[in-house]
């Protein structure tokens, strides 16, 4: 077998290691480039506005194997469905480690996103021997989690507010530094990059890029 063939599936909490083989489809990104969005204008050109870049995606093909040996894979089958899937008590799938020489950026922290079951062998017991499996695996990212933790309490307490109180609403006002965008105001302030646009409305903005240190901007 060649070693450069070998991927070891790895989890912490719980403890799980999966290995298998490189499947002929093999291992490849399949998005997590970009970030731009375009900003549409009326009666005028679009602007195009950089606000992050996505999470990596990798598409794997798996092959669990104990064909030749006759020996069963169904310990690594559940191992993998319990890498993919919550444990029934309300806990989130574990965060996992991808290891290989065919797999790019092995140093990242994964979850699986997508886990479908392809061909099978199976022995006389019925028991699998040979499983191709298909992962997709998404980038994890604790900075982003948070951030949209952040977003979503900002949301509740807003709505909160709104509903429990008709007292009179004190503008809040940020300073802008030097070389701030809007984009990088509202994931600052609201959490959400993407909510860039809310302060442009607040304040008659319609170009964001036209933003100044040290002008006053009021937040939502």
């Amino acid at each position: 077998m060649n070693p450069s063939a070998r991927i070891i599936l790895q989890s912490f909490n719980p403890a799980i290691t999966v290995s298998g083989l490189l499947g002929p489809a093999g291992a490849r990104v399949t998005s997590g480039y970009g970030g731009w969005k375009v900003v549409e204008r009326p009666r005028r050109t679009p602007i195009t506005l950089w606000e992050a870049a996505p999470p990596l995606r990798v598409a794997l093909e798996l092959v669990l194997d104990g064909f030749i040996s006759d020996i069963s894979v169904e310990p690594e089958c559940s191992g993998l469905e319990r890498m993919a899937s919550s444990d029934g008590a309300g806990s989130e799938p574990p965060i996992i480690k991808v290891s290989g020489a065919a797999i790019p950026h092995g140093e990242l922290d994964w979850i699986i996103e997508e886990l479908s079951w392809d061909a099978v062998l199976r022995n006389k017991s019925g028991q699998r021997v040979r499983q191709i499996v298909s992962l997709i695996f998404l980038q994890y990212s604790e900075a982003l989690r948070l951030s949209e933790q952040k977003a979503s309490a900002r949301a509740r307490s807003k709505t909160t507010t709104s509903s429990a109180s008709t007292a009179k609403k004190t503008d809040k006002i940020y300073v802008v530094k030097s070389g701030q965008k809007l984009s990088t105001i509202a994931a600052l302030e609201l959490g959400s990059a993407a909510r860039w646009h809310e302060i442009a409305d607040l304040n008659g903005i319609r170009d964001p890029r036209s933003i100044k240190k040290g002008q006053r901007l009021k937040l939502p």
